[in-house]
């Protein structure tokens, strides 16, 4: 029966699409209300306290190597004008790493405090990465976060280029869930 393995291929591609996110039918079923379940709500709250982790490391490498250099400056009697340049040097990167991490972060934390998904159906095109390591989809020509994990998931599972129904943080785009659907959907 040819509808059989059609309804097999989705639920099989439904499957790996959840596990890669993390979720189960609960989750999705609070986010077809458009709300958090109680576990993504969970998840989010690590996601925010591992940014906040990853701001602390920057600015504590970025004064330790600032020190360092300021040192070694000394040991080696450099010119001052030396070390600042070496010193602007390590700080542009942390920097621009910085003002990204709070940019996410900040949108993250209205995305908890509101509790409001949203839903778009299309199809999956082509997942994109970006700069940052940063992993998206696009879908209605709208492009979406997703994790690595989610992101091999559309690109090895050839996930793309199907019909989908994903379910996203408004401001973070944040893609925290999601479920195939048939051509006709």
């Amino acid at each position: 029966m040819p509808g059989g393995n059609d309804t097999d291929e989705i639920r099989d591609d439904s499957e790996r699409l959840m596990r890669s996110l993390g979720i189960t039918e609960d989750d999705l079923a609070f986010n077809e209300r458009g709300e958090l379940s109680p576990g993504q709500l969970e998840r989010l709250h690590v996601d925010y306290r591992n940014w906040t982790w990853g701001i602390i490391a920057i600015v504590v490498g970025a004064c330790l190597l600032m020190i360092l250099a300021i040192i070694d400056g000394i040991q080696r009697q450099d010119l001052i004008l030396n070390r600042m340049s070496i010193i602007l040097l390590i700080l542009v990167l942390p920097v621009l790493y910085f003002l990204d991490a709070i940019g996410r972060q900040k949108a993250l934390a209205a995305d908890i405090a509101a509790g409001v998904v949203h839903t778009i159906k299309g199809q999956v095109r082509h997942p994109v990465i970006q700069p940052r390591g940063t992993y998206s989809v696009v879908i209605n020509e709208v492009r979406l976060r997703v994790r690595q994990v989610t992101f091999r998931a559309f690109r090895d599972g050839r996930l793309f280029g199907k019909v989908y129904v994903l379910y996203y943080l408004p401001q973070s785009r944040y893609v925290i869930g999601g479920k195939r659907l048939d051509a006709t959907s």
